[in-house]
C-alpha cells in the first residue's frame, strides 16, 4: 500500500488540468524539510512554494485564502478534509502522486526468505480481498475521504 502525495485547494479554486500548468505562480504551502517539499519543487517548479513548520498554520492559511493550495501526505490531508477543523472549505485537486523515489515504498508485509509459499499465500489473500470489493469496504470504514 503506497501513500500518495496530494494537492488540496479551496473549493472555489479553479485549477485546471494539467495541474503543472495551472499552479504556475500560485502559492502552494508545504511542510518544510519533508519529502513533500522536494516533490512539490520538482513536480511544480513554477509554483511558489511556501514552507511551513506547523501543519495547523498551513491549514489555517489555506482556509483563509492566504494560500492557493497545500501539498502533502494524502492520508493526513484526507483526515483533515473529513474533520471539523477544515470547515468543509477544501477538496483534493487532481489525482494522487505516487512517487516511491521520494515517498518510499509504502507498507509491505515481510516474510522470511525461506518461506516463499507464505508470501504467495498472503499475496493471494490480499488479491482476493481486493477483487471481492471487501478491501474497499474496509478502507472506507477507516478513511472517510479517499486519499487516492
Amino acid at each position: 500500500m503506497r501513500f500518495p502525495a496530494r494537492l488540496v485547494t479551496r473549493r472555489q479554486a479553479t485549477l485546471s488540468e494539467p495541474l503543472h500548468d495551472s499552479t504556475a505562480g500560485k502559492r502552494i504551502g508545504v511542510i518544510g524539510a519533508s519529502a513533500h517539499e522536494v516533490l512539490l519543487r520538482d513536480l511544480f517548479p513554477n509554483a511558489q512554494s511556501v514552507v511551513y513548520s506547523r501543519r495547523d498554520w498551513l491549514y489555517e492559511d489555506l482556509k483563509s485564502g492566504r494560500l492557493d493550495g497545500i501539498f502533502g501526505d494524502g492520508v493526513k490531508l484526507s483526515f483533515w478534509l473529513a474533520g471539523q477543523a477544515s470547515d468543509d472549505c477544501c477538496a483534493f485537486s487532481g489525482g494522487p502522486y505516487l512517487a516511491p523515489e521520494y515517498l518510499g515504498q509504502g507498507l509491505a508485509i515481510a516474510v522470511p526468505n525461506d518461506m516463499p509459499q507464505l508470501a504467495e499465500a498472503i499475496d493471494f489473500a490480499l488479491q482476493s480481498i481486493d477483487v471481492s470489493g471487501r478491501f474497499t469496504d474496509i478502507y472506507l470504514r477507516y478513511f472517510p475521504v479517499d486519499f487516492y
